[in-house]
């Protein structure tokens, strides 16, 4: 009789797979998690009844403490550990142990699956596989390594049986899973996918991508170790989930997957400057590869993780991976202080997707600000983000600003002066529309000549101070610093020939904007503010 304890995950069962394939039913195995795996191998080395009854141990795609590897050093059993995580790596101290990060052969990363397939071929277990079931042998244990070291995400068609096996192991449950695939191999079918497997792997590709798109919209950003971490809690998908994660936020130095039901905690990170094995897993009594490791969830993770919910509640608004989605305007922050009406994007936001919620509340909202100071290194400012805020009076921009979208500031009227930052790149139209007593204005040369050349200047400056007279002697002032340099330019056509020209002097209010403008996604955009 053998004992296999193994994973939980694609590798681990595929390491039960080829055992099973090689002992048959003389295989008793026990799926494990990272956070149980010390204490399942404990109960068994303490359970007197088990001695005697096996002749081989084998731990596959998971590693032990030092506590029982000692312990198994004593068994009378022979013990083999088969792992290819690198914080495993210390266990090679011990003869019955084989932790191999890489191929040897290759080069390329291995997995507990092809380790297990050496060492059993090694052993002579599949010699009486015929040629066309040892091909498919082979071809089981390289779809399990390419997804288990996300290889198959590089490998275009080649990568979508890889792809397809795990989403069915997730589809099917682990044990109906295994039993298919058993049977396939054993029959030299594999791999086989019925019309039933391929409508339930449409179905479910749609689904993880809805499930990657709502995780994304949920990550909280705490620190660990001077590594900026995005936390999520779910329920499966989590290599896949992890990876797209890293992809879609590129600033994170990694992404933790909190399993609470099962204890665990599962990390991925695609930076080089990080190795989550040893520098998140390890202090958490984990441990994995430099890119994809894994821990229990212990108190002082849990600890961890609320702190950082807590930390982006008490700041005074919603932040998720350094995107403000909200600020409370019912309490003073340090994003806003009733007293004095001044909104402040502090350092740390990398990107505005919003201030306000969508009703009526906000309206008010709207009007308790008076002045905007922006710290933070944002680079756009939002369609519509700061439209009929009625009362401010003067806004402070970031030296690193390069884009202010349209309607921005729309029906500011008492805005009076603007200076903007010399990295301001470009400017949408109605930016500063209906902004009645907005009679300054400090910009670059070079976004003066690059809104000339668009036409674009009436449209962003509609309705302002700025926006006939003194627009007109702005674009004199310019042609005449700049004169020579083979720009023609009629002031009066450009300006009357902007859209909405035929409203310049009417009384319009802002809230009927899109009813004027005939860009029908810029309408729309205003309509909801």
């Amino acid at each position: 009789m053998v004992k296999l304890f193994t994973h939980t995950d694609l590798d681990g069962i595929g390491c039960e797979i080829l055992a099973k394939i090689a002992f048959g039913k003389d295989v008793d195995v026990t799926n494990s998690e990272v956070s149980d795996i010390n204490k399942n191998i404990k109960e068994f080395l303490d359970n007197p009844k088990n001695n005697g009854i096996y002749d081989k141990i084998y731990i596959t795609d998971i590693s032990v403490n030092k506590e029982n590897a000692e312990r198994l050093s004593n068994r009378p059993e022979k013990v083999q550990l088969l792992d290819h995580h690198g914080t495993a790596l210390w266990l090679n101290q011990y003869p019955w142990a084989h932790v191999r990060v890489k191929n040897k052969e290759t080069g390329i990363l291995t997995s507990g699956t092809e380790l297990m397939y050496k060492n059993l071929e090694k052993e002579g277990l599949f010699k009486s596989l015929d040629n066309k079931h040892s091909e498919q042998l082979k071809q089981f244990t390289e779809a399990v390594r390419d997804y288990d070291t996300y290889r198959f995400d590089k490998m275009g068609e080649d990568g979508k049986l890889s792809r397809d096996l795990n989403d069915l192991m997730f589809i099917k449950g682990s044990i109906p899973f295994k039993n298919d695939v058993y049977n396939q191999l054993n029959i030299g079918a594999f791999p086989f996918f019925s019309e039933a497997d391929r409508a339930m792997l449409d179905m479910s590709h749609k689904k993880l991508e809805n499930y990657i798109k709502d995780k994304n919209e949920n990550i909280e950003v705490f620190t660990i170790n001077g590594y900026k971490g995005g936390l999520v809690y779910a329920e499966q998908n989590f290599s896949e989930l992890g990876n797209k994660l890293c992809e879609m936020n590129p600033k994170l130095d990694f992404i933790a997957m909190v399993e609470p039901t099962k204890g665990f905690v599962s990390i991925r990170s695609r930076k080089d400057d990080i190795d989550v094995g040893k520098d998140i897993a390890v202090p958490l009594g984990g441990g994995g590869h430099a890119k994809s490791a894994g821990a229990p969830l212990k108190d002082e993770m849990k600890l961890l993780f609320r702190n950082a919910l807590e930390d982006a509640v008490s700041a005074g608004a919603t932040i998720r991976n350094g995107h403000l989605m909200e600020v409370d305007f019912s309490k003073k922050s340090k994003f806003f202080n009733p007293e004095t009406g001044q909104l402040t994007i502090s350092a740390g936001i990398t990107a505005i997707d919003g201030i306000f919620k969508k009703n009526e509340v906000d309206l008010q909202n709207r009007l308790k600000i008076k002045s905007v100071v922006i710290e933070s290194d944002i680079k756009e400012i939002p369609n519509g983000l700061f439209a009929n805020c009625k009362n401010l009076e003067a806004v402070k921009f970031n030296d690193s600003l390069e884009k202010i979208e349209g309607e921005a500031f729309l029906g500011c009227e008492r805005l009076q002066g603007i200076s903007l930052p010399d990295s301001l790149k470009n400017i949408d139209n109605y930016a500063f529309a209906f902004c009645k007593n907005l009679s300054g204005m400090d910009m670059s040369n070079e976004l003066y000549e690059k809104l000339i050349s668009e036409n674009k200047l009436g449209d962003i400056f509609m309705e302002t101070n700025l926006d006939m007279e003194s627009m007109e002697k702005i674009v004199d002032d310019f042609m005449q610093t700049h004169e020579g340099r083979g720009m023609e330019l009629d002031a009066n056509d450009r300006i009357e020939d902007e859209p909405l020209a035929d409203i310049k002097d009417k009384e319009v209010d802002p809230l009927e904007l899109n009813n004027k403008i005939e860009d029908e996604d810029t309408a729309d955009d205003f309509g909801d503010l």
